[in-house]
């Protein structure tokens, strides 16, 4: 009977996560045309780190910078498109 009990529980924590992380990925598309300002630098056309609204609270999301200029932290962006689940972002 404990066996039962501890596989259920598993497999409803299993499934409660699952669909958390199906809502959020449905969410991220939301950010498209949204202002925020870089956490971290960015080198042309790399990744790094920014600082956004996104379902109600301040996040900081990993991000990809589009253009060809190195953008430093704390600098106003805007996010252009979300393609595989990366955020792509540039600078205002």
């Amino acid at each position: 009977m404990k066996y039962f009990l501890i596989t259920g529980l598993i497999f409803i924590l299993g499934l409660t996560l699952f669909k958390y992380k199906e809502k959020k990925n449905k969410n991220i598309i939301n950010l498209v045309n949204k202002q925020g300002r870089t956490y971290t630098d960015f080198q042309p056309n790399g990744q790094g780190k920014i600082e956004i609204v996104y379902d109600n609270q301040l996040s900081i999301l990993e991000a990809v910078n589009l253009s060809e200029e190195k953008i430093n932290p704390l600098i106003p962006i805007k996010v252009k498109k979300i393609e595989n689940e990366k955020i792509y972002i540039e600078k205002l």
